[in-house]
């Protein structure tokens, strides 16, 4: 039997697990779903977590061929790219880019894909990238982290959105098909412990670590250092400056690794952590292979995830060569400016319609109370949201305003005229469609 860096061998079975619970069955899923074409450099973070992630991940042992990346892989050679032919995680770091194998790029990274990678449907995937997907059983271990922006219950995909509801329907049906023995599931986004909460019983067998609480934006650090871009999430520089920092055979425990990352937090947001929260006591090494072990980096000035790209235009202002760039610099940032008055009006007079229907609305909105959901309501949920986003705009352009859809469907309102009342509204406002 390979160690294979017992990630999720020891990691996940504990030091005694049976023989039959070998290296060579356990799967790693590694995922950053939004690139920076057609954005700013303000995503640049993204991949550089999931590229970092890659050789943290090698390290502990794992093979390569039991590692799936899906990334847009559109940074490295982008023009705008501060690190020009590289990327890095952390201030004069190392290009965390070279040697990584990615499995799916550009518009193959989608929720879609995701899920039938994640849950093994190879059918599905053939023809697309290297068509390779988890090919678990009952004795499959899997660990994931996925890298993005997020807002309440869902993730973004470029364009497109996972919604918790997907992702749960997806891991059930993969726990009724025994196509796995347990998950640990790292997800970094704003409102990340949304995608979790109350969804994953522990006979379910996944734990989650996540890096903020439902309600609230998770951050990303090093943002001073290079052209104003963001080197790392918070979250990830925790946890893989942890793992990163551990001598050759030390062994930490899924705790040890909530713990740390929680203190590198510095309450700034609240890593959390759900489902079957006795998978934490099982250890792993983290740096079986014998890599020279990386100083933790500290993370003094920090970024909130939702505002990074404001962070960004701002610093092209500030740092403008000429007047030419000047101008330009300006023109982005008064143009963005002007998108958020618009659409902070248009959340305004939304609110204004659910409040219609429920008082109770606006003060939970106005209070960051979110109601707890159910299936029904998680189905609700997907079906205004699916409106808002063909009939608005972008949500993650409308960060925080979802939780107002949430929280009607928890309360059974009249769904169905909210949405053909939405629809008016949205289709004669300025922020009707401003683009993500």
């Amino acid at each position: 039997m390979t160690v294979l860096g017992l990630l999720l061998i020891v990691g996940l079975f504990g030091a005694c697990a049976p023989a039959t619970l070998d290296g060579d069955n356990t799967w790693v899923l590694l995922v950053a779903s939004t690139g920076v074409r057609g954005r700013s450099m303000a995503n640049y973070c993204l991949q550089a977590n999931v590229c970092h992630a890659y050789h943290t991940i090698l390290a502990t042992g794992i093979p390569a061929e039991k590692v799936i990346v899906m990334m847009p892989d559109d940074l490295v050679h982008d023009p705008r790219n501060p690190t020009p032919g590289k990327i890095i995680n952390r201030p004069n770091g190392t290009d965390v880019y070279a040697g990584v194998k990615i499995d799916y790029r550009g518009e193959d990274v989608t929720p879609k894909n995701f899920l039938n990678v994640l849950g093994g449907n190879k059918a599905a995937m053939a023809g697309i990238g290297t068509g390779r997907v988890i090919e678990g059983d009952a004795s499959t271990n899997l660990f994931v982290f996925l890298s993005d922006h997020g807002d309440y219950q869902m993730v973004g995909f470029n364009q497109k959105t996972l919604l918790a509801g997907q992702l749960h329907h997806t891991i059930a049906t993969m726990h009724s098909q025994k196509k796995y023995n347990k998950m640990v599931f790292y997800l970094e986004t704003c409102h990340s412990g949304s995608m979790f909460d109350g969804m994953y019983p522990a006979e379910m067998k996944v734990y989650a670590m996540t890096a903020s609480k439902p309600n609230e934006p998770a951050n990303m650090c090093y943002c001073e250092y290079i052209k104003g871009a963001c080197l790392a999430g918070l979250f990830s520089a925790g946890w893989m400056g942890l793992w990163d920092d551990q001598a050759k055979g030390k062994r930490l425990s899924f705790s040890d690794s909530y713990k740390y990352t929680k203190k590198y937090a510095q309450g700034l947001q609240h890593v959390s952590h759900y489902g079957d929260l006795e998978l934490e006591s099982e250890d792993f090494i983290p740096n079986e292979i014998g890599v020279t072990p990386t100083p933790e980096v500290s993370c003094p000035i920090v970024v909130p995830s939702n505002l990074v790209h404001l962070h960004h235009l701002k610093w092209k202002v500030s740092h403008a060569e000429d007047e030419e760039s000047l101008k330009k610099a300006q023109l982005e940032l008064d143009l963005y400016m002007k998108e958020e008055e618009d659409i902070k009006d248009l959340k305004f007079k939304l609110l204004e319609l659910f409040a219609s229907e429920s008082p109770e609305i606006r003060e939970y909105q106005e209070r960051g109370v979110i109601l707890p959901s159910n299936p029904q309501s998680r189905v609700c949920y997907k079906d205004i949201f699916t409106h808002f986003s063909e009939h608005c705009l972008h949500p993650l352009r409308f960060q925080g305003g979802v939780t107002m859809f949430a929280n009607a469907c928890v309360m059974k309102l009249d769904t169905p005229k909210l949405k053909r009342e939405m629809s008016a509204i949205c289709e004669q406002h300025k922020a009707h469609m401003i683009p993500y």
